[in-house]
């Protein structure tokens, strides 16, 4: 549900953005009638969000949306292909494309700050990123976001744990901002006890700047393009699926 629910946002981006370019140029006469299938849902499909994140870029900015294709377009291009690569997913391509699930297993294994290509020797540089734990999150994020600043990532926190937590604060729309215009985008996994779900224990958040977490979707569109995909893997698929 989640996969067509992410499906169907990737498709108002494209709606949304042909319209405003027809009616930009003062017509009404669509350029395509047709969207041709995707390859894969690995990369293919996330390479096509990152098309639009680029197409509409300059649109939003004068409606100042920024912050809202970045959100939409990673509601998309991050959670489909790392639930389709892990193991525990409905529809595993992991076992499609083992190569690549084996490169997704190992990047989450490495410091996430290594990952965005922060200088890890100096703590300065990873003041735009924070990731913690709050007992609740009453009052909003006015009166407990302050307390999120000052939780820096540390050099050795895995680029699992971070992207787990967006991961989910994406998937249920536990998402908050900070100051307006917008300051920080702040993502929430709740926390709940092993043996009952219903029994919170805390909450989990990071805590990042609009620039800095574009910045970090480009850094996971790099990685997406280049796991390794056999284009003969691919062919094999479609030809078992038809």
């Amino acid at each position: 549900m989640r996969t067509i629910f992410n499906g169907l946002v990737t498709l108002e981006i494209w709606n949304w953005y042909a319209v405003h370019t027809l009616h930009c140029l003062g017509t009404t006469k669509p350029y395509f009638s047709s969207m041709s299938a995707y390859k894969n849902y690995v990369q293919d499909f996330p390479s096509r969000c990152r098309d639009i994140l680029k197409m509409a870029t300059k649109q939003v900015h004068v409606k100042q949306r920024e912050v809202t294709l970045t959100l939409m377009v990673a509601s998309a291009a991050l959670v489909v292909p790392y639930e389709r690569l892990n193991n525990h997913a409905f529809i595993r391509d992991n076992k499609e494309f083992p190569d690549a699930a084996k490169k997704l297993e190992s990047l989450l294994k490495k410091p996430f700050l290594e990952f965005i290509k922060l200088p890890i020797e100096d703590e300065s540089s990873n003041s735009s990123w924070s990731y913690g734990n709050l007992p609740d999150l009453n009052g909003g994020p006015d009166t407990w976001g302050h307390k999120c600043e000052k939780c820096p990532i540390e050099q050795t926190e895995q680029t699992k744990t971070i992207i787990k937590v967006i991961r989910n604060a994406l998937a249920h729309g536990n998402i908050y901002t900070t100051g307006d215009p917008i300051k920080s985008i702040i993502f929430i996994q709740r926390n709940f006890e092993k043996d009952n779900f219903y029994r919170t224990i805390d909450y989990s958040f990071v805590l990042v700047t609009p620039d800095s977490f574009l910045k970090f979707l480009e850094c996971w569109f790099d990685f997406i393009d280049g796991l390794p995909i056999d284009r003969n893997e691919i062919f094999e698929i479609l030809k078992d699926a038809a």
